[in-house]
């Protein structure tokens, strides 16, 4: 931001019309000279003059924000910094300019289909927050009884994880946790089921990134007695007298469900049939042009986004 400021290579304009403290950032960073960045972070004074010019004079110029920032403290920050670049050279208004974070949107599906929030009764339920677990877990006051852990693991990646282990081992806590492994979590239940891989399941798949949904289908069968989340699930809703027709849909049939979604018209014309039909057509891998199973497998899952 300095070098772009003290070269003139900041698209003015832009920034008096649709910015706010333009002139206090221009400011602020006036103390983050070149000399100065480079003893902080590393990086030679000539590769940051080079990265600034390279993204001041072309345009369109776009920024994809990666994963791994926000998981440090400063994080938040981080993200927002680097989101001022395209207002400062204009970059919003040109197509293809700008940034972004995630487009996972891009291909949003039905999921009250999945979740059947219409079948909750008792629609003030309490939630809990996963990053609040340890505190709750120790509450006095109307405290949690039981737990039942599947495609987590709290007691390593949820904050104050002190915390989070204490109240994992109350005596008057009852854990179930359905995992593929013997996880922290599972090292303090009172129960572990074996869950499966996605190399034994059918399912589908978005991206935080591409513009694809893959079908997978089970390549392997099932080890011992694993079971999936969702035939775990139909199981306890068959002990426990649940008679609605979700408790009885398959994967498929979930699937299905999912994709019926008009209010995403970028899901048009994707759907559980027609990514059958592409798996069907066993297309040679263009990489080694053999009808090698395992690259056929990545590349007919595939379905272009219309």
């Amino acid at each position: 931001m300095h070098i772009l400021y003290a070269e003139n290579l900041v698209d003015q304009p832009f920034l008096d019309e649709y910015t706010v403290g333009a002139a206090e950032l221009r400011e602020h960073v006036r103390q983050y000279d070149p000399a100065t960045v480079s003893a902080i972070t590393g990086v030679p004074i000539d590769d940051l003059y080079e990265l600034a010019r390279m993204y001041g004079t072309t345009s369109p110029s776009f920024v994809r924000i990666g994963n791994g920032l926000q998981h440090h403290d400063n994080g938040g920050m981080a993200v927002r910094t680097i989101a001022c670049l395209p207002a400062l050279t204009g970059q919003w208004m040109a197509e293809g300019g700008g940034a972004i974070k995630g487009n996972s949107g891009y291909l949003a599906f039905n999921i009250n289909a999945l979740r059947r929030p219409d079948l909750l009764q008792n629609k003030a339920t309490r939630t809990i927050n996963m990053n609040q677990i340890g505190q709750a877990l120790l509450e006095k006051e109307n405290p949690i009884r039981s737990m039942f852990v599947y495609g987590s693991n709290p007691a390593l990646v949820a904050p104050n994880a002190n915390k989070v282990q204490e109240g994992l081992m109350r005596e008057d806590l009852f854990t179930v946790v359905h995992d593929l492994f013997l996880t922290e979590t599972a090292m303090f239940a009172d129960l572990v089921l074996p869950a499966t891989s996605s190399y034994e399941t059918e399912d589908f798949y978005n991206s935080y990134w591409h513009n694809y949904v893959q079908i997978q289908k089970p390549v392997v069968e099932k080890y011992g007695q694993s079971k999936s989340n969702v035939e775990l699930f139909k199981l306890l809703a068959i002990g426990m007298g649940f008679a609605e027709q979700a408790f009885r849909d398959s994967e498929e049939d979930m699937i299905r469900q999912a994709l019926n979604f008009p209010d995403n018209p970028h899901l048009e014309g994707i759907t559980y049939d027609s990514s059958q039909r592409i798996n069907l057509s066993k297309p040679k891998c263009s990489r080694c042009s053999q009808e090698n199973f395992r690259h056929q497998a990545v590349k007919s899952n595939f379905i272009p986004n219309g």
